[in-house]
């Protein structure tokens, strides 16, 4: 071996073998369009490979894109020249599309089509009588992506008037330091016997401790670099039933509505998600309200079967 090798596998030999893959996929089974999601530097080398092999691209964008965490005039003219070979794209929030279009130009190719996944299982479990319980389902990953944290503490002051309702944690750790973070911070609270981590578990069991909660809540900070898209878990959330006590965050302001059918917060400290976890626990008809609603709501806003009717003839037309 010497220096050159490993560089010359990496670049010129991968891409040579995905040329020919994707060069014989394409006559083989007619493919005329490569959903891309994860974006990084070999991205935009594979979208020059497509366009060689007649593979339009569609990008699938569901968060401001990591190529411009640092927005400047600079790394704007760069990424341009970068997305030169993607055709179309599709974008999970308004948001997102106008951000694209004014980086890239208001003549990219562009749908829309929000937040939306699978949620038969959801919808077919039915709820069973537990111990009251708040419940944060997905990944534990950091504050500023789910203001953690914040909840633990938020918990903290409203569980000094309500010590029977329970906070749980449905999801795989995705940092272990942060969960270290999380877990000493619970116990200086003194609440280990109240806050609980399920850690990885089946889908099954995820959907059904997801399902028997009394009231949902996620706090990701409205500065948040995730703030682009529409958090994926707020759409289980909606179709679990539940009520959802969040941050005024994300393109959901303009499609969700305080009080009716989802409970706002302005900020994510911990006093604001006490006082919220407290109204809503003592106004039962309001949490109620809230739950059908949201649901309702989501039946008919964020149901896949009616927002994926028209992505395909976008893609192929």
């Amino acid at each position: 071996q010497n220096k050159y090798q490993k560089p010359f596998a990496y670049r010129y030999l991968t891409n040579y073998l995905l040329k020919r893959y994707l060069a014989k996929r394409a006559q083989q089974y007619n493919v005329t369009a490569l959903f891309i999601m994860h974006v990084n530097e070999k991205f935009f080398e594979y979208t020059q490979i497509c366009h060689k092999c007649g593979v339009r691209v569609v990008q699938v964008g569901c968060e401001y894109p990591e190529y411009l965490v640092e927005d400047t005039e600079t790394r704007r003219q760069a990424y341009r020249q970068l997305s030169e070979h993607i055709d179309k794209y599709v974008f999970e929030t308004k948001t997102l599309d106008d951000y694209e279009k004014e980086v890239l130009g208001k003549d990219i190719v562009s749908l829309v089509v929000p937040a939306t996944m699978p949620v038969d299982d959801i919808l077919d479990k039915e709820k069973e009588e537990v111990k009251p319980y708040i419940a944060y389902s997905g990944s534990v990953h950091s504050d500023a992506k789910d203001g953690l944290s914040n909840i633990i503490k938020g918990y903290a002051e409203f569980h000094q008037g309500h010590p029977g309702i329970n906070l749980k944690f449905i999801g795989r750790i995705s940092n272990n330091a942060y969960y270290e973070v999380l877990q000493r911070q619970i116990k200086e609270l003194s609440l280990e016997d109240s806050i609980s981590f399920t850690k990885e578990i089946s889908r099954e069991e995820y959907v059904r401790l997801m399902n028997n909660a009394k009231l949902m809540v996620v706090a990701k900070p409205k500065d948040s670099y995730y703030g682009g898209g529409l958090s994926s878990k707020v759409i289980e959330y909606l179709f679990s039933g539940n009520p959802i006590v969040m941050v005024a965050s994300d393109d959901y302001v303009h499609y969700l509505t305080h009080k009716k059918n989802v409970y706002f917060t302005e900020d994510n400290l911990p006093d604001t998600l006490c006082r919220a976890f407290s109204e809503m626990f003592d106004n039962s008809g309001m949490m109620d309200s809230i739950a059908k609603s949201g649901k309702e709501f989501a039946l008919n806003n964020f149901n896949y079967h009616k927002l994926t009717k028209g992505l395909l003839e976008f893609i192929v037309g």
